[in-house]
C-alpha cells in the first residue's frame, strides 16, 4: 500500500498579528454637486426660473391677441370668451343723404353750417316772439348746379325728444346767390334741450 503524503494546513506562526475583519475599501469622493447642496439647489432655481420665464414670455407684457375681439366662430378655451363682445359698428351714411330727415345734423347757434350743397351762414340767431319764437339773420347760399330753394327743419332735442321745431323757407335761388330764410314757429324756445339739428325737407 502506497503512502499520500498528509497536507497539513500551515498554521499561523505564533508572535505573527492577523487582522479580524478585511481591510475597509478605500472612500471614494463625493462630486462637487454632492458636497455643496446648498448651491446646486439655488443653481438648479436659476435654471428652472429662466426656462419657465423664456416659455411663459415673461408673464408680465399683455398678449397683443386680446385685442382683437373673438369671434363666434373660434370661442376661446373653456367654452368662454374672455375678452368683452366688440360694439357693432354704426351703419355708413351716404353721402347724398346726410342732412335729410332721417340723418338730421347737428349745428350751433350762431356758427356756419353746410347741408347738400347749401351753404348757411355764421350770425343766425334765435329769438322769442309773441307767437313762438323765430330764427333771425340765417342766410344761404346756393352751391348746387341748378336753381333750388331751401326748405328746412330746424329741431330742439333732448335726447331722442323733439321738445320743439322751426320750419324754414326760401324762394328759388339761383346758383351762386344768396338769401336770407324766413323762419317762423308757433313753439317757445324750449329750455333743457341737448342739441339743436337741421335737416333739408326739399
Amino acid at each position: 500500500m502506497s503512502e499520500h503524503p498528509t497536507h497539513n494546513p500551515q498554521q499561523p506562526q505564533q508572535g505573527q498579528w492577523h487582522p479580524a475583519y478585511p481591510p475597509a475599501p478605500p472612500v471614494k469622493q463625493r462630486n462637487w454637486f454632492m458636497r455643496h447642496k446648498i448651491i446646486t439647489g439655488i443653481l438648479g432655481l436659476v435654471v428652472v426660473g429662466t426656462i419657465a420665464g423664456a416659455l411663459g414670455g415673461g408673464g408680465d407684457t399683455p398678449s397683443t391677441a386680446t385685442a382683437e375681439p373673438t369671434s363666434a366662430a373660434s370661442p376661446a378655451a373653456g367654452g368662454a370668451s374672455s375678452s368683452p363682445a366688440a360694439a357693432p359698428a354704426a351703419p355708413k351714411v351716404d353721402p347724398d343723404d346726410v342732412g335729410n330727415e332721417a340723418n338730421p345734423v347737428t349745428i350751433v347757434e350762431g356758427k356756419a353750417f353746410d347741408i347738400r350743397k347749401f351753404t348757411y351762414g355764421a350770425g343766425w340767431k334765435i329769438t322769442s316772439n309773441d307767437f313762438g319764437m323765430e330764427v333771425t339773420n340765417l342766410k344761404v347760399t346756393n352751391n348746387r348746379d341748378d336753381r333750388d330753394g331751401a326748405i328746412v327743419e330746424i329741431k330742439f332735442m333732448n335726447g331722442s325728444e323733439v321738445l320743439a321745431s322751426v320750419d324754414c323757407t326760401s324762394d328759388q335761388i339761383l346758383p351762386g346767390q344768396t338769401v336770407t330764410l324766413s323762419c317762423i314757429s308757433g313753439d317757445k324756445k324750449p329750455k333743457g334741450y341737448d342739441r339743436i339739428t337741421i335737416n333739408d325737407m326739399s
